[in-house]
C-alpha cells in the first residue's frame, strides 16, 4: 500500500499538485484520495510508473503519462491549482 501511495503523491508532485494541500482546501475528499491509491494499487502499472518517476529531471513533466488510473483526476487539479 505504501509503495502506491507514494507513487500516487509523486505521479501528483511532478505535474504540480500537492494532494495534501488539495485535502486541506477540499478540492480533493479524503475518501476519493483513498480510492486513487486503492486505483493505483489496482492498475498493475506501479513497476512501470516508478521507473518513468526515476528518468524524470527535477522531477518534473508536463503530464501525467497516459496509462496512469488516475490521470484525470490529477489533471483535473492540477486544472484547479492554475485558477487564479
Amino acid at each position: 500500500m505504501y509503495r502506491h501511495m507514494w507513487l500516487t503523491h509523486e505521479v501528483a508532485r511532478s505535474v504540480g499538485v500537492d494532494l495534501s494541500a488539495a485535502m486541506h482546501d477540499r478540492s480533493l475528499d479524503p475518501r476519493r484520495y483513498s480510492e486513487i491509491v486503492t486505483k493505483c494499487r489496482a492498475s498493475g502499472c506501479d513497476r512501470a510508473c516508478a521507473l518513468h518517476l526515476s528518468t524524470l529531471k527535477n522531477g518534473q513533466q508536463e503530464q501525467v503519462q497516459d496509462y496512469c488510473a488516475n490521470k484525470d483526476l490529477i489533471d483535473r487539479l492540477s486544472k484547479l491549482k492554475e485558477q487564479p
